[in-house]
């Protein structure tokens, strides 16, 4: 059993998260708060994953009608999530964003990091949503909004098949929802 595989394999049961739908909550929360000018970093090396969350912030922007400048996403190549972070932050920050949705939460927090050496005010001069709901989410300044992967569900549900295969049973791919986690680093 496959659990959130960037894996396209028919061949093996998965349980895996509605990654497109989970961008969706943090872009709508994004707009709802009055943002337009969103931003995008996004990861290379998740490809499925990341073209799936990009699809929920395309999508997002293209219902609330908004013209989706392509300056305003960006892929970095780099080493680690860390680098992502800067490296997105600085090309987000030359498009005019107010508010960046991360890939995940170590982009996230990353960016976070960046705006406090920068003197950016997070979230009186820039908004950041990430990905994952991380533990340290919760712990830094400003503790980060994000989106929650229901990972006790996912683990649960994947034993459940496993032992469904066991006892021979048939089985079929699951599909989780997140959750937005809204904290303190939107405004």
């Amino acid at each position: 059993v496959l659990l959130d595989s960037e894996e396209v394999n028919d061949t093996h049961p998965a349980v895996n998260v509605d990654n497109l739908g989970g961008a969706c909550l943090a872009m709508e929360h994004l707009l709802q708060m009055g943002h337009r000018r969103i931003g995008y970093i996004g990861a290379t090396d998740r490809r499925l994953t990341n073209l799936k969350r990009l699809a929920g912030y395309t999508q997002s922007l293209e219902r609330a009608h908004i013209a989706i400048d392509p300056a305003w996403v960006v892929n970095p190549e780099a080493e680690d999530d860390i680098q992502r972070g800067r490296i997105g932050l600085e090309h987000c920050l030359q498009a005019g964003v107010s508010a960046i949705f991360c890939y995940n939460d170590q982009i996230a927090i990353s960016v976070l990091n960046c705006c406090y050496r920068k003197g950016i005010s997070v979230p009186q001069q820039l908004s950041v949503v990430g990905f994952d709901d991380v533990r340290p989410a919760s712990y830094v300044n400003p503790p980060l909004t994000t989106v929650r992967q229901p990972l006790q569900e996912m683990g649960k549900t994947a034993m459940e098949m496993v032992l469904d295969l066991i006892d021979k049973k048939p089985v079929q791919n699951k599909m989780l929802d997140c959750k937005l986690v809204a904290r303190e680093s939107v405004a």
